[in-house]
């Protein structure tokens, strides 16, 4: 396993990657070495969302897509009922999200400025919680 690879992943997807490197690394390093499959996708999983940054609308559907796939995942892998109900939550906080950005294209210029800024704000929060989550559940999946 290279962990040039895991850095590289961890300064890509930001805090909450970088977090889990930092928590786990010596773990995940041994982890991955055995399974170098798992860190090829969580970073295409990482990078669709990492690679969408910005706060223009397109951007902000780009990414709460890629944080949904995520999602998805998450539901569908859940092996308690809080794993589920933290997923449906995502859910519903993404659904909250894509609602405001729904609304952009009726505000005035100021005011769509100042609230692509709060919406993409409030999504790299979101994306930050998602992201490590998904992390942990693909690797609990792979054990």
């Amino acid at each position: 396993m290279n962990k040039k690879k895991l850095i590289t992943l961890a300064a890509t997807a930001g805090p909450a990657v970088a977090k889990v490197v930092r928590d786990y690394g010596p773990q995940l390093m041994r982890y991955l070495e055995s399974h170098p499959d798992m860190l090829n996708q969580v970073q295409r999983a990482v990078g669709r969302v990492a690679s969408t940054k910005g706060s223009s609308e397109e951007t902000l559907h780009a990414r709460i897509a890629a944080l949904r796939e995520q999602v998805r995942y998450l539901i569908a892998s859940s092996d308690s009922h809080g794993e589920a109900a933290t997923a449906k939550d995502f859910s519903r906080r993404l659904d909250g999200i894509e609602a405001s950005v729904r609304m952009l294209p009726v505000m005035t210029p100021k005011q769509r400025r100042k609230s692509q800024r709060r919406i993409a704000d409030a999504l790299d929060q979101q994306a930050a919680l998602i992201v490590e989550r998904f992390i942990d559940e693909r690797i609990d999946d792979a054990r």
